[in-house]
């Protein structure tokens, strides 16, 4: 069994490449997905997104998909789908094998230990609709922050993989000088970079590929990588 890793796939959007370099890869279905943010595929909020979570789990032979929320997803349909109890904490689940990773929370995957943090903010929000095409809880709630902690404290601030759709403030100026952006969520993980040990941080969001060496941080986007 191994675990992949994948960069926004934004429902359609970036699906075929998806496609394509997973039967490259020859997956098999022992094989974990993890999108790391706007999956997408939870969007419509009616029935298109189920059908649109059964053609994926057809198309892709992975055992499990699995997903870190972005800033592209429809929080007010995730926020109600039911709960159920996997890789050690609580999912949500949304088809057959797809399960969404909550904030906050250790997951125990493959005998590896992941901390997740999803959530972003929408730098075009401005443009967008609310409750249509955005949604205020893209950004972590007081609980979801208290629950983090709570999980930080709990493991020692030791784990094997950091997974988040954004990045910490110094992990943020390394894949750019662009990158000026500065919120509460990449606030809170600049306050406990310097205590986190980990072996890698993965996430998505700025659309690139790009490791942060000094942070043992990889950025991926459009790209199916195999974890080490």
């Amino acid at each position: 069994m191994a675990i992949y890793l994948y960069g926004d796939l934004h429902r359609d959007n970036d699906l075929f490449p998806l496609i394509e370099q997973t039967r490259e890869k020859k997956i098999t279905d022992e094989d974990i997905l993890i999108i790391l943010g706007d999956f997408g595929g939870i969007w419509f909020n009616d029935y298109k997104d189920e059908e649109w979570i059964e053609n994926l789990e057809n198309t892709l032979p992975y055992k499990y998909i699995l997903f870190v929320d972005g800033n592209h997803e429809c929080f007010e349909k995730i926020n109600k789908l039911p709960i159920v109890e996997m890789f050690g904490n609580p999912v949500h689940k949304c088809g057959e094998k797809t399960y969404h990773l909550m904030r906050g929370f250790r997951y125990n995957i493959n005998e590896k230990a992941f901390f997740v943090m999803g959530g972003a903010s929408s730098v075009d929000k401005f443009v967008r609709v609310k409750g249509i095409s955005w949604w205020p809880e893209e950004m972590p709630s007081k609980e979801e922050y208290e629950r983090a902690f709570k999980t930080l404290d709990d493991n020692e601030y030791k784990f094997d993989y950091i997974l988040s759709h954004c990045a910490a403030n110094s992990i943020q100026k390394g894949l750019s000088k662009f990158f000026i952006n500065k919120d509460k969520l990449t606030c809170f993980f600049e306050s406990i970079l310097d205590d986190l040990q980990y072996k890698h941080w993965y996430f998505g969001h700025y659309h690139m590929n790009k490791t942060i060496n000094e942070y043992n941080a990889t950025c991926i986007y459009r790209k199916l990588i195999k974890l080490k």
